[in-house]
């Protein structure tokens, strides 16, 4: 089953190399942005509804909240550089690079996008009083220089026919996730058995076709219960769930709270 990943202070770093075939145990995700540079090798990564190929010099822009995986393409080592930051406020409109999910970093950039990830990674390893203000200032020049690449940037999409269908069904599901969607229907709208599509989808996202569905319909509550007076039952029909009891259970293991504690502590109480 999917989970949400803690993640300690407001800005995590991490540089890892992998000599062996390695992929995530459960697709995860976490209420922090997250940038993933690949230096070497070659990664799948599946992210909300997406499915994208990442080779060296690809940075992938993960908003928090989104549903994520990565798995190996082939044997073989890869390392990347990886930071977890909070949007505390004080990144402002560079955030704005998070309007795309993938960047392909041309060869006469990488060295500049590659010494400002040396700069946080070495204030990260080695702090003092000065650290936090560098680093912040460091991310803020990065996702500044991304901002700024072109539209055009992208890594190619994968040309897997199964992938592709795979990932058009997963974006119609974050279309219409308050439809009667069934892994029947679904299925066939893809042109495939639902036994096979079942196990394509698995293989492909990391997910079961319902744990995904159910997913996307929890995180489409939560702008509702923060932001709108619908009572939960309302709530729970927006969302594609016919019976508001078992979407009060299902949202409280996901979320670890019900959806009416939810909505309170979303909703600053009146003095």
């Amino acid at each position: 089953m999917y989970q949400e990943n803690k993640i300690e202070g407001s800005i995590f770093y991490h540089h890892a190399k992998v000599n062996q075939p390695m992929s995530m145990a459960e697709p995860h995700y976490h209420q922090h942005h997250e940038l993933y540079y690949l230096l070497s090798g070659e990664r799948k990564y599946f992210i909300g509804n997406q499915m994208i190929t990442v080779r060296q010099g690809d940075i992938v822009l993960i908003p928090s909240g989104v549903l994520h995986k990565t798995t190996y393409v082939s044997p073989g080592s890869h390392e990347r550089l990886l930071i977890n930051f909070a949007d505390d406020g004080h990144f402002g409109n560079a955030l704005a690079c998070f309007d795309r999910i993938q960047i392909h970093i041309p060869q006469p950039n990488r060295r500049a996008v590659e010494e400002l990830f040396l700069h946080i990674e070495r204030e990260y390893q080695s702090p003092d009083s000065y650290s936090p203000a560098l680093i912040q200032c460091y991310l803020y020049q990065l996702l500044t220089l991304l901002c700024r690449m072109d539209k055009s940037m992208y890594s190619e999409k994968p040309n897997d026919q199964t992938e592709q269908l795979i990932r058009d069904s997963a974006e119609y599901i974050s279309n219409h996730y308050a439809d009667a969607i069934t892994l029947s229907s679904i299925a066939k709208k893809a042109a495939m058995s639902p036994g096979y599509y079942s196990k394509s989808f698995k293989r492909i996202t990391g997910l079961r076709f319902c744990e995904y569905l159910t997913y996307v319909r929890i995180q489409s509550a939560c702008p509702l219960l923060e932001n709108t007076t619908f009572p939960i039952t309302e709530v729970a029909a927006r969302c594609g769930f016919s019976d508001s009891n078992y979407f009060a259970s299902v949202f409280k293991r996901i979320k670890g709270i019900t959806p009416k504690k939810y909505r309170q502590s979303a909703i600053p109480q009146k003095s």
